[in-house]
């Protein structure tokens, strides 16, 4: 048989699940199943490392290392040309054709191709973009998120906590990562630090001239005081609701984030919460996000269920408030 092996490579939540979602997908396109390693470390309550929330240790899917005699395809981070962009499907493709080669050379082992500290090596949203350009199997997608969605459904996490959802208004939650409004002095990784995107992003949601509730979650950090997102509540008016939460970990709100919101506002940069939620949220959320600077980019609107920003924060009002009327 033929399996991967994921070496996470490090990071937080978000960087640690796309780790393991990257090697999930060869499984949804491939079947090969996952090698379980030292590096897969779930602790029950670690605000940098929230994955044991999302289930994802299927033994179906995840196994132990084969007792048979094994050869070992390797890549590493030396080796490794296409950073977080994720493998193109023409490379995806080379590997299978490799592993099934030597596979059938050598029919009595098994073959484990290691990944060793490779970020991201297919996103979630590759599967998608591959599915509609007819590379992989129709469905495919659909599937692989289901599944997400099932696994998350059956979490044992407890420490939940909730939104401060409104009925009779539009519901939005907007989520501003602490490394796009808090200048860290690293100006080539993070080009936008300051709090002028969402301004624009909320002005635009006040032209739909519905009951609004918008929700701001965004992080503490040390030598940030939140002052800009804070700022952010002298928007509010008659018509708008406006509720600021900073807090050390947002990954407590996911669940009332995917399962609550009519409208996610993605952070503007590498934001991995604003990814997870891209494709853990239900179908009836629109998500308003700028893909110039996310991990996870889908080549079309999905069904209208995405609408795209500019980097300044326009947006089509009319086509939300279109997608908004198609859903109620």
């Amino acid at each position: 048989m033929i399996f991967v092996e994921i070496t996470q490579s490090g990071g937080r939540s978000a960087h640690k699940m796309k780790d393991f979602l990257g090697g999930f997908a060869f499984f949804f396109i491939y079947h090969f199943k996952l090698i379980y390693n030292e590096t897969w470390v779930f602790p029950e309550n670690d605000c940098n490392n929230h994955v044991a929330m999302y289930n994802i240790l299927d033994p179906d899917i995840v196994v132990e290392r084969p007792t048979n005699e094994i050869i070992y395809v390797d890549i590493t981070k030396k080796t490794y040309k296409y950073a977080s962009k994720g493998m193109p499907f023409h490379e995806v493709e080379r590997i299978y054709n490799e592993l099934v080669d030597l596979q059938n050379k050598n029919s009595n082992c098994s073959i484990i191709y290691r990944m060793k500290h490779i970020h991201c090596p297919i996103k979630v949203s590759d599967v998608y973009n591959w599915e509609k350009m007819k590379l992989i199997k129709n469905g495919t997608y659909k599937k692989f998120t289901d599944y997400l969605k099932y696994r998350y459904s059956l979490t044992s996490f407890t420490n939940h906590k909730y939104l401060p959802i409104e009925k009779g208004y539009l519901n939005v939650v907007v989520h501003i990562r602490k490394g796009d409004v808090f200048n860290t002095g690293n100006k080539d990784k993070h080009n936008h630090h300051n709090i002028d995107y969402f301004v624009k992003i909320i002005d635009n949601f006040k032209k739909l001239k519905l009951p609004l509730n918008i929700i701001i979650l965004s992080e503490t950090w040390n030598g940030y005081n939140g002052d800009d997102v804070r700022s952010l509540e002298n928007k509010k008016d008659d018509n708008t609701l406006i509720s600021i939460i900073l807090e050390k970990c947002l990954y407590e709100y996911f669940m009332n984030v995917i399962e609550k919101t009519d409208v996610f506002v993605s952070a503007i940069g590498y934001g991995g919460f604003s990814d997870l939620v891209s494709i853990y949220k239900n179908d009836n959320t629109i998500l308003i996000l700028n893909d110039v600077k996310r991990h996870y980019r889908f080549d079309d609107s999905m069904n209208n269920e995405i609408i795209k920003t500019t980097h300044d924060g326009d947006f089509d009002v009319n086509l939300l408030k279109k997608n908004i009327l198609d859903k109620t």
